[in-house]
């Protein structure tokens, strides 16, 4: 349901949902909200409007406020979301402009993806509130898909970049060091036998690594 809170807080861990439909999903959702998950992008390509609605009507709403859509954007208008999410395909567009200010005016975040540092140093600065990139690190849920080791420090970034692709707890100290704001993950936490222990771990390993290089 709708209200008039919304959530555009830049986050620096994000759960991304797998591509296809398991009946343990849902419960590991609600297991990472509880465990404190703060951001969660639903991204279900093949999914249609009525089903991404009986998707959302399974996950409580009091965690509404920590999720993106990476489609069907008009839900947000009745329900309390924490923004939209523009595959690089949308971003290309040509009414990808209109759409962004759109849902900035709704005061939701806009988020979008970028495969190549080209194309994500030539934005305007606060085009987005946050962006991923990929692939950082060897795939876990795509196979032969190769890192490219992107490193971003250094550089004049236009907003936060995530990195996104093969990201595991090991990988926390270099993502951060190499100029990344913070992660994102999918196959780590759906490939793992317990998602939500996965992730936990994950959010430990994190909050313990970030805190360390920020002490430095």
């Amino acid at each position: 349901m709708k209200n008039s809170k919304r959530s555009t807080n830049i986050p620096e861990l994000v759960v991304i949902t797998c591509p296809g439909i398991s009946p343990d999903e849902i419960p590991a959702i609600i297991g990472m909200f509880e465990e404190g998950l703060q951001t969660l992008h639903l991204r279900k390509p093949g999914m249609n409007r009525a089903e991404t609605i009986r998707f959302l009507d399974q996950i409580p709403e009091t965690y509404h406020p920590g999720i993106a859509l990476h489609q069907h954007y008009d839900i947000t208008d009745n329900y309390t979301l924490k923004g939209i999410h523009l595959p690089e395909k949308a971003r290309k567009k040509k009414d990808a402009g209109t759409l962004i200010d759109i849902y900035r005016k709704k005061e939701l975040s806009v988020s979008t993806s970028f495969h190549a540092t080209e194309a994500l140093l030539s934005c305007k600065a606060d085009t987005f509130d946050y962006a991923f990139l990929s692939p950082v690190f060897d795939s876990i849920s795509k196979t032969g898909y190769g890192g490219r080791s992107f490193d971003l420090s250094g550089q004049e970034l236009p907003f936060p970049v995530l990195a996104l692709g093969g990201v595991t707890p090991e990988h926390i100290p270099t993502a951060l060091q190499n100029g990344f704001s913070g992660i994102a993950v999918l196959g780590y936490i759906w490939n793992a036998s317990s998602p939500v222990e996965a992730f936990r771990y994950l959010l430990e390993q994190y909050n313990k690594k970030s805190e360390l290089l920020r002490s430095r």
